[in-house]
């Protein structure tokens, strides 16, 4: 790109070529006004670095006050979780069987005891779901082994308190009250 706003190529004679030439100069001139501005903005950035620094300084100490009020207001009223499907986990993984099982530190499924524990979890709804393909069929013993595991896991687990009630909820103080909902009509074999 000259001085004069020609193009230094000699296909500018055609207009075609000309065109061509024209746009890949004019390409070439933007790219590299945009280095130019892009080293002047990071000379720009460059001399704020102290203070970015300060602040993002600042704003981790301010988030670690705030996730501090957010431990308290959980510990002071827990998250009650309406819905969990780790009793079907258990029996698709490992076929209801909880002897060697550590739910403690259970990678295989989303759930386990120190997550609920991160979570502030104070009350826990057990989902006793079986597949809807096991309706007409087995569902409802299906559904009792289901309730069963859920049982069995709060027996294990001195984290876990069966409740049945908002008194036993409120009552389960430094444990996770646990809740058991059947889910879906097939649970029942489809009637009312």
């Amino acid at each position: 790109y000259s001085p004069q706003g020609q193009c230094h190529s000699s296909r500018a004679r055609d207009k075609l070529s000309g065109l061509y030439c024209h746009t890949e100069c004019s390409l070439s001139h933007l790219y590299n006004s945009e280095i130019l501005a892009s080293s002047y903005k990071m000379g720009f950035w460059a001399s704020l670095r102290p203070a970015v620094f300060l602040l993002l300084l600042l704003s981790t100490t301010l988030m670690s006050e705030i996730d501090n009020t957010v431990n308290q207001i959980m510990k002071s009223a827990p998250l009650i979780d309406g819905h969990n499907d780790l009793a079907l986990q258990l029996r698709r993984y490992f076929n209801n069987n909880l002897t060697g099982l550590d739910l403690n530190t259970l990678k295989k499924t989303h759930t386990n005891i120190n997550k609920l524990k991160e979570g502030n979890v104070g009350a826990q709804l057990w989902s006793a779901y079986v597949l809807c393909s096991s309706q007409y069929k087995d569902a409802v013993r299906l559904t009792m082994e289901q309730i069963d595991v859920i049982k069995r896991m709060c027996r294990k687990y001195k984290e876990f308190k069966l409740v049945t009630t908002s008194e036993g909820m409120r009552n389960a103080t430094d444990k996770i009250a646990c809740l058991i909902s059947i889910e879906g009509g097939q649970s029942i074999d489809s009637s009312l």
